[in-house]
């Protein structure tokens, strides 16, 4: 496989892995879908771009404007550079930072079994946890439209949401769809509601 024709592949699947087969059917429409298919199901067949996928992701958090992110930038140019590529610019962008905090810690108090802690992960662009931290009592919900027509119940709670991916969905993009919302409008949704604090379940 040519340099080109390797980058193409490794292009189209970092978008389509991994919706199922019948996608690349959809490709074949066009002036140059038919070879937009054929390197398709070679890249599957070789693997090359979940090989690099795989590099990328072992680069850490990726955060805009973070160490991590300018790692990936730089993993990805010398990925390009090892395939011969030629004329690969980086363009200077000014972005927004955000740095997460030194203590992560959250726990569940329970008059029945007790205080467990909990393993969490601040999400990013959230606002910071006030210095004595929070403690109030937790709503769990499983959609914005649930946590909508809770009424007053929101009102001074963490607000949990707790929505799976669908497990039955062939295509895994759609499932994270379905479900990531939570996690990128669930502070917004829960501050709305006069909620006190967000938590969201890990969506995978």
């Amino acid at each position: 496989m040519s340099t080109l024709s390797r980058f193409i592949c490794l292009v189209f699947l970092i978008q389509l892995a991994p919706s199922p087969a019948g996608n690349a059917e959809a490709l074949s429409q066009g002036e140059y879908g038919a070879l937009a298919v054929k390197l398709t199901r070679q890249g599957l067949a070789e693997n090359y771009a979940y090989n690099v996928l795989d590099r990328l992701t072992r680069v850490g958090p990726r955060l805009t404007g973070s160490p991590g992110a300018a790692a990936a930038v730089e993993l990805m140019r010398q990925t390009m550079t090892d395939l011969g590529l030629e004329n690969i610019q980086l363009e200077p962008t000014l972005v927004g930072r955000w740095v997460r905090g030194d203590i992560e810690e959250a726990c569940l108090i329970s008059a029945t079994i007790g205080t467990i802690p909990l393993s969490i992960c601040a999400l990013g662009g959230s606002v910071a946890t006030p210095d004595g931290g929070i403690r109030a009592q937790v709503l769990e919900v499983k959609s914005f439209e649930e946590l909508r027509s809770s009424g007053d119940k929101a009102r001074g709670k963490i607000i949990f949401f707790n929505r799976p991916m669908d497990p039955t969905r062939i295509d895994t993009f759609q499932a994270y769809g379905e479900a990531v919302e939570q996690r990128t409008r669930g502070a917004a949704e829960a501050a709305k509601a006069e909620g006190i604090a967000a938590l969201v379940r890990s969506i995978t």
